[in-house]
């Protein structure tokens, strides 16, 4: 290999881990499944003066904000990228991101299982209703886009879903898969070929509700409520929100605000903040914390 061909692939490496932090920064968590309220997961980020990541850990709260501890994804908090957490329909597993790969751990934070990469850089994993498939957002090839691709159980083949582009991948329990394309919302069955596309007028971040009859998503910087029609629109915030995810009993909603956790009714009363930002590790100046992508715990 010559020393140009080796410094072609050095860049093209740096450029994917690159591209992958930025993905991981961006994306909210997915879990929508029926059941009692458990525990909120979300991503603690620090971010530099310049709004890069540096790095990221998961971390978990009861949902009245009491017993905030991190979860042992990584040993290493200082070199740790791990975001993007999601629960498994029963609450009983947790799956996540990690830069360029996906992992999976049990809901005491054992059992960690780094999952081997299947395409460029895997990201923003959700659950099938049966627990054992995850959609996430892939990127076969450096000059191809992200689209939503379908990986069973450790081993088996990954079955690409998307082909026109796709990202943020929610999968309901009624077994339709919506996602985000061109800054609208689509949706489609998770054997099917061809998408429907459910907004108009801008879209994205969608999660569904625990029994797949409707979808938190943002729009302009605040969250709303959409049947699984399109119709029935309903905005939730007026003063900004991001990331949101539906509580496992469908009358709250968690979502993101000025880098911290707040929870609201879907009636749009109740709001308190759940979670704040706490740094980790001594913050380096410049840096800041910012909390994102929640995912509610269902306990059967």
């Amino acid at each position: 290999m010559t020393p140009q061909t080796k410094r072609a692939r050095r860049a093209a490496t740096a450029g994917v881990v690159a591209a992958a932090a930025a993905l991981l920064a961006a994306v909210p968590a997915q879990a929508a499944f029926p059941g009692k309220n458990g525990r909120v997961a979300f991503a603690s980020q620090t971010v530099d003066a310049s709004n890069q990541l540096v790095r990221s850990n998961i971390q978990t709260v009861n949902a009245d904000g009491s017993a905030r501890v991190l979860f042992g994804t990584c040993r290493r908090l200082r070199s740790c990228r791990d975001g993007s957490p999601t629960w498994s329909p029963t609450g009983s597993m947790l799956a996540f991101a990690s830069l360029t790969r996906l992992g999976t751990a049990a809901a005491d934070g054992s059992r960690v299982d780094r999952i081997r990469r299947r395409t460029l850089r895997d990201g923003e994993p959700a659950w099938a209703p049966d627990g054992a498939r995850l959609a996430f957002t892939g990127q076969p090839r450096s000059d191809a886009p992200l689209n939503v691709f379908i990986l069973g159980c450790p081993g088996c083949a990954l079955r690409q879903l998307t082909f026109r582009g796709g990202t943020e991948p929610t999968w309901s329990s009624t077994d339709r898969v919506a996602f985000t394309r061109k800054s609208n919302l689509a949706t489609m069955g998770s054997t099917a070929t061809r998408a429907k596309r459910l907004t108009f007028k801008g879209g994205t971040q969608a999660d569904w509700s625990p029994h797949g009859s409707k979808l938190a998503f943002v729009r302009k910087g605040n969250v709303y409520i959409v049947r699984r029609n399109g119709k029935g629109l309903k905005r939730i915030t007026g003063k900004g929100g991001t990331d949101p995810v539906w509580s496992p009993n469908g009358t709250q909603l968690a979502f993101v605000r000025g880098g911290a956790i707040y929870v609201v009714g879907t009636d749009k009363k109740g709001l308190h903040q759940l979670a704040a930002p706490q740094p980790q590790v001594p913050a380096v100046p410049g840096e800041r914390v910012r909390l994102a992508s929640p995912s509610w715990q269902p306990v059967r």
